[in-house]
């Protein structure tokens, strides 16, 4: 399970199974996009209740348009309901979910298996730092060196951190590591800065988030803090996995590891970088993505997983804290599910 690489659209656009990225030492290019119009037309099937198309998530060029399109008739009721029903015949009871929001998809066929208010914006907390490392991956090369910024040490006290010192200078790698493993709001603020200006760097967040066709998501700040304009959705979050799983494969091979260590050197000391989520750890068949708390947000949780040959990608949003459950009791109650529907 460990050694296995994210892969949630591995059946989708590969026939089978992503390669995994060789570690890239000097610069990342910017990876050649699925076409922004194919992903927001296929993912926007999920808001109106039908099945993805997989084959619309392939790389591929769009059609030249003609002068008098045909339109595509509209699903009838009886196909929007027929793809909301589960794959599997068997009937299963319903998980038991304290989060307010949440959604459960199989990715290689497009159904929803299990959604409530997946289309409300809410906070995401952490969650959006997904964005931040696609966004920086995106404008920086990873051996570029970034020294801390001092505004670190205005983070909230109750921040997760990577550990670092103001005047420490790390690469982008080191920063995604800290950024996605630990949820280092300092390794995630360092990052913004790293291409020019921190407000910059978020409107590229919002910029990559419309490009990719969510309509529920909009950031204020690198970090996943509380703030009335930062939000997202569960149908968002979901879209927004797999474009990273298709677009930024490093990414998912970092959010699937375990434990990272990063030696100390003349710039910088040592860091032991354990990954968080503690479903990789405890639940076969996890291999990422990632979680978050705030006050306002609750228990965000973003998880990908394979399951009895299945690809999933399952979100809870706004999980009460104990002695609630918690964030990731939902989301294992959600994998339970998944799995009894599929054995």
């Amino acid at each position: 399970m460990v050694g296995t690489p994210l892969r949630v659209l591995a059946a989708i656009v590969l026939t089978g199974s992503l390669v995994a990225a060789p570690v890239v030492a000097l610069r990342q290019r910017a990876p050649t996009p699925v076409s922004a119009a194919a992903v927001s037309r296929t993912l926007s099937a999920l808001a109106a209740g039908v099945r993805l198309d997989p084959d619309a998530l392939r790389a591929r060029p769009e059609p030249t348009p003609t002068p008098t399109p045909v339109p595509t008739p509209a699903p009838t009721r009886s196909q929007a309901a027929q793809a909301l029903r589960p794959a599997p015949a068997r009937s299963v009871p319903p998980p038991s979910i304290t989060a307010p929001a949440g959604l459960l998809l199989d990715a290689d066929t497009g159904r929803v298996l299990w959604s409530r208010n997946s289309g409300e914006a809410r906070p995401a907390a952490s969650v959006a730092k997904i964005f931040t490392a696609m966004v920086a991956v995106s404008q920086l090369q990873l051996d570029r060196q970034i020294t801390v910024p001092a505004s670190i040490t205005a983070l909230p006290w109750d921040s997760t951190l990577m550990g670092l010192t103001p005047g420490e200078t790390l690469s982008v790698r080191e920063l995604l590591d800290g950024a996605l493993l630990v949820s280092g709001n300092d390794a995630a603020l360092t990052l913004s800065g790293g291409s020019g200006s921190e407000p910059a760097f978020v409107a590229s967040m919002n910029a990559l988030a419309a490009r990719i066709g969510l309509r529920q998501t909009h950031f204020t700040n690198p970090v996943g803090l509380d703030d009335p304009g930062q939000y997202s959705s569960a149908m968002d979050l979901a879209r927004a996995a797999l474009y990273l799983d298709r677009n930024y494969p490093l990414l998912a091979r970092i959010a699937a590891s375990p434990q990272i260590d990063l030696p100390g050197t003349t710039t910088h000391k040592a860091f032991r970088l354990v990954n968080l989520d503690r479903l990789l750890w405890t639940y076969p068949g996890v291999n990422g993505l990632k979680g978050g708390y705030t006050g306002l947000a609750g228990g965000c949780v973003l998880t990908t997983a394979t399951l009895h040959g299945h690809h999933l990608v399952a979100i809870v949003l706004g999980s009460p804290p104990p002695p609630a459950p918690g964030a990731f009791a939902d989301m294992k109650a959600l994998l339970d599910y998944a799995s009894a529907l599929y054995s």
